[in-house]
């Protein structure tokens, strides 16, 4: 993860996005050598949001919620988002939210993280955001999921993530 974050960093320091982080864009040697791959999604960016991106980039099971709603204005979160599933797929066995479309997928986010607040969906401005307002709101249950050897997420693991991502 280390290499993976300090990859990203060199390339967010550069204006680069990658907008494609899965467990397939990344490439280890025989040495343990970590290399970021395949920047064919990839875009510059600038910190001010002036210039709208696509929305549809992002393998779906590692695209954030933004993405999933539509917005075009974003920047280095969309790669730490999908670092944060790496790790999270890693740490359980198997990937953490395979869904099959979008709206899949954001109820598998909502299920895993929680929905948003409804003042969230209040002062949203996101195109899609209306069509995806979950019914019932859903609370995170990260310290309740069940990793590959049947424990349920650490505590340890929860704050190591959170300490990654702060």
């Amino acid at each position: 993860m280390h290499q993976l974050l300090t990859g990203l960093k060199h390339c967010h320091s550069c204006g680069v996005l990658h907008r494609d982080i899965k467990c397939s864009n990344i490439l280890l040697d025989n040495y343990g050598k970590l290399k970021i791959a395949d920047f064919g999604l990839s875009s510059v960016f600038d910190n001010q949001g002036k210039y709208p991106l696509t929305s549809r980039v992002v393998t779906l099971w590692y695209r954030p919620p933004e993405l999933l709603l539509g917005e075009v204005h974003y920047g280095v979160a969309v790669d730490l988002w999908s670092t944060g599933c790496i790790l999270g797929e890693l740490y359980a066995g198997r990937p953490i939210m395979p869904g099959r479309k979008e709206v899949e997928q954001l109820h598998k986010i909502y299920k895993l993280c929680g929905s948003p607040s409804d003042d969230y969906w209040k002062k949203s401005r996101l195109p899609s955001a209306v069509l995806f307002k979950p019914r019932e709101p859903d609370r995170s249950c990260l310290g309740e999921t069940k990793v590959s050897s049947g424990e349920k997420l650490s505590l340890n693991f929860l704050s190591l993530l959170f300490s990654v991502f702060s």
